[in-house]
């Protein structure tokens, strides 16, 4: 039995109508799939931004050094310095860090007098060329500013040198992604 051109028409406009469904159906729970991936992707992401507005920066804490675990103290009084050379320099403030993780393991390791683990100083210039004794280390301009890394004197803890030593590391790394609150 053979099937009328107007037959196979209506059977092919079927097929094509049907097809045409399938994708839109196939195509809307991809965008709703997507949408919530990029939702999750976002929110892990701000899980790990930690800002100090007092300072006007914020960081991307890597892997290992989770925000409930950093503690930190923050001091925003500009203050005039002077190098070992006679060079003045500006400090714009400055944040301290430590993590409660590290307490745990120390009293010691506290933010103790403006002291934690490592400090990440503010600055008005670039003081890298500086004769700084114990000041910043790294110096690296964000923005129109400048900050300095400002890693221990001596270790806080005799408990768990190889956590502090790994969390220092991290506070390094954290440090490289500095930018200005938008």
């Amino acid at each position: 039995m053979l099937i009328s051109d107007k037959k196979r028409i209506g059977i092919a406009s079927i097929w094509i109508f049907l097809v045409v469904i399938a994708v839109g159906i196939g195509g809307w729970f991809s965008w709703q799939a997507y949408q919530n991936w990029q939702a999750e992707k976002n929110k892990n992401t701000a899980d790990n931004i930690l800002q100090i507005k007092e300072l006007g920066i914020q960081m991307t804490l890597p892997s290992g050094l989770e925000k409930a675990d950093v503690i930190y103290e923050w001091d925003a009084t500009p203050a005039t310095r002077e190098d070992s050379d006679g060079r003045i320099y500006h400090v714009l403030g400055y944040v301290t860090f430590t993590t409660a993780s590290l307490i745990a393991k120390d009293e010691f390791c506290a933010i103790n007098d403006g002291f934690g683990i490592v400090a990440f100083y503010k600055l008005a210039e670039d003081t890298s060329g500086y004769a700084i004794g114990s000041g910043p280390s790294d110096i690296r301009r964000v923005g129109d500013f400048y900050m300095g890394f400002l890693g221990p004197q001596a270790a806080c803890t005799e408990h768990d040198f190889d956590l502090e030593e790994t969390q220092l590391a991290l506070f390094l790394e954290a440090f490289y992604t500095i930018t200005p609150i938008q």
